[in-house]
């Protein structure tokens, strides 16, 4: 389906019918189907998802250009609305992550458990520019030329093949406004009401093993989950490892607890 938000007009996608519902939310320059494809089955099962192409991605628009944190969240808001969904757990990978915890900390009411994959927390001004300094798209023409045609054909149904690299300069603003962004920090998730189930990659470019230190000194609470073998995409993780983790942690802290 596609609901039309305050932005955008959003691709959702849902699966499942019953338990308590889970938000996915993907990781830049991916789409709900890509991102997710291998835990829709599985997950769905005892929960009902909902997985939506962020704003520009996939198959949801973006007429206003704008490209903001606080955006993909109004976005994210207007969806659950949309749907008649007060509460629901909300996995993010990489971008997504950030998205789920703009949400908690504007609407803490409606987030019910936190989980992320990939998402480094903490950023400071300097990672936050080496970072970016990738999302330029001759460097990813460079880097992997394979990738730039799957992007295009991923994300350019409404505006066409050359979106994609639209797509990839709004990331890099974006990204250098994390560092100033109190949504992201570790302060933010201090909060031992938000069950949190964090995931990381051990050979993850991005975010470095010592995250894990810093957020088991946040939140001694949090379910952590280190992926062997993994880089920063949620696809390099072993899928059965994750699910079995998720699924439990979800098992744990139900909605209505």
């Amino acid at each position: 389906m596609d609901i039309t938000t305050r932005g955008a007009t959003l691709h959702v996608q849902t699966y499942g019918e019953g338990g308590d519902p889970v938000l996915l939310l993907h990781g830049a320059l991916s789409d709900n189907a890509q991102n997710w494809r291998l835990i829709h089955e599985p997950l769905a099962k005892k929960h009902r998802l909902i997985g939506l192409d962020l704003r520009g991605h996939g198959k949801s628009d973006n007429p206003s250009g704008i490209f903001t944190l606080e955006a993909l969240r109004d976005d994210v808001v207007d969806v659950l609305d949309a749907l008649d969904l007060d509460r629901v757990h909300v996995l993010g990978a990489s971008l997504g992550g950030y998205v789920g915890m703009a949400l908690r900390h504007a609407h803490p009411a409606r987030v019910g458990t936190l989980a992320t994959a990939g998402s480094k927390i903490g950023w400071d001004h300097a990672t936050a520019a080496d970072r970016a300094d990738f999302f330029q798209p001759h460097n990813i023409l460079a880097a992997h030329p394979l990738w730039a045609p799957h992007l295009a054909k991923a994300h350019g149904g409404h505006y066409g093949p050359e979106h994609w690299k639209t797509l990839v300069r709004n990331v890099r603003e974006l990204l250098q406004t994390l560092p100033d962004e109190p949504a992201v920090q570790y302060e933010a998730l201090a909060d031992a009401s938000l069950p949190l189930f964090y995931a990381v990659g051990d050979r993850d470019d991005l975010v470095p093993l010592a995250e894990v230190v810093h957020i088991r000194t946040w939140r001694p609470d949090a379910a952590i989950l280190v992926a062997p073998q993994a880089g920063h995409l949620f696809r390099d993780y072993n899928q059965d490892l994750f699910v079995a983790g998720y699924k439990d942690f979800l098992r744990r802290n139900p909605l209505n607890r």
